[in-house]
C-alpha cells in the first residue's frame, strides 16, 4: 500500500484555452470543448480557484471549465450536489507576451501556418531558443515562460500544503500554448532540455483546453507528495528541485 493518503488534498489543473476564432476570441466550439474536458476531469469537493492570464478567451475557458467540473469528495465517491463558488484572479505569469495589445513579428503570424507538421515545426523552433527571445521586449524566452509557470505551480503547492487535511483545494490555471509547452519542454527532461525529438515523444503539442494536472498527497510522516500527470506521463514532483528552477531565471 502507498505510504500517502489515496485522497488528493488539492488538485492542480493547468489547460490552454479553447478553440479561438481569427480574432482570437473564444467560439463556440472552443466553449463546448471546455465544457466536455471539466464534465470528466475528476475535482474535490471545495474551493475552486481559477487563475488566468487576463486575455478573455481564456477567462471564458475557464469559467465554462469550471462550470461543468465533476465533483467528487474522494476517488471513488457519488458526484456531490453542490453550488458552483469559484474566485477568479489574473496572473501576468500566465501571459505569453508582455503586452497582449502587441505580439510582435512571432506571435503576430503564429497562427498562419496550416497543417500538423508545420505547427510542429513553429513549435519546435520556438522551443529551441531556450533561454533566448528573438524579440526579448516582446516576450519571454522558453525558459522564462516556463520558470513563470513553475512560480505559480510552486506557490499553489505551498497553499496546499500549509492548509490542513480538510480544506480541499482545486486550482485550475488558464495560459496558453507556448507557456504550457515551455513548462513542458523544461519539466519533462529535468529542467536541462535536450532532447531534439522531445515533441514527437510526448506526442505533440497540446490542443486546445488539454493540459496537465498535479495531484498533492499527505504523507504518513506528515510531508507531501507531488504527483504530475500528463497524457500517459506520471512523474512525482521534487519540490526543492522545481523551487531552485523557480530562481534559475530573473522574470518580469
Amino acid at each position: 500500500m502507498d505510504d500517502y493518503d489515496l485522497k488528493p488534498k488539492a488538485i492542480i489543473t493547468t489547460i490552454r484555452h479553447g478553440e479561438k476564432d481569427k480574432d482570437g476570441a473564444l467560439t463556440e466550439r472552443g466553449r463546448q470543448q471546455a465544457a466536455e474536458r471539466g464534465d470528466h476531469v475528476h475535482y474535490l469537493h471545495g474551493d475552486i480557484i481559477l487563475l488566468h492570464s487576463g486575455v478573455t478567451r481564456v477567462k471564458d475557458t475557464l469559467e465554462s471549465f469550471a462550470k461543468h467540473l465533476n465533483l467528487k469528495g474522494d476517488i471513488s465517491g457519488e458526484t456531490l450536489e453542490r453550488e458552483l463558488k469559484f474566485q477568479s484572479y489574473t496572473s501576468q505569469y500566465l501571459q505569453y507576451v508582455y503586452d497582449s495589445k502587441n505580439k510582435g513579428e512571432l506571435f503576430g503570424n503564429w497562427d498562419n501556418v496550416e497543417g500538423r507538421e508545420a505547427e510542429e515545426e513553429r513549435m519546435r523552433k520556438f522551443l529551441s531558443q531556450n533561454s533566448s527571445s528573438s524579440e526579448p521586449d516582446i516576450y519571454p524566452s522558453p525558459k522564462q515562460m516556463a520558470v513563470r509557470l513553475a512560480r505559480v505551480i510552486a506557490t499553489q503547492i505551498d497553499f496546499a500544503t500549509i492548509t490542513i487535511p480538510e480544506v480541499r483545494t482545486n486550482f485550475v490555471n488558464g495560459s496558453h500554448e507556448p507557456v504550457l509547452m515551455s513548462f513542458l519542454y523544461y519539466f519533462l527532461q529535468d529542467y536541462d532540455p535536450t532532447d531534439i525529438e522531445f515533441l514527437q515523444k510526448i506526442g505533440g503539442s497540446v490542443d486546445f483546453t488539454e493540459g496537465f494536472g498535479i495531484y498533492i498527497y499527505d504523507q504518513q510522516d506528515g510531508s507531501n507528495k507531488v504527483i504530475f500527470k500528463f497524457r500517459d506521463i506520471e512523474k512525482e514532483i521534487d519540490q526543492s528541485r522545481l523551487k531552485a528552477f523557480c530562481l534559475s531565471e530573473s522574470v518580469r
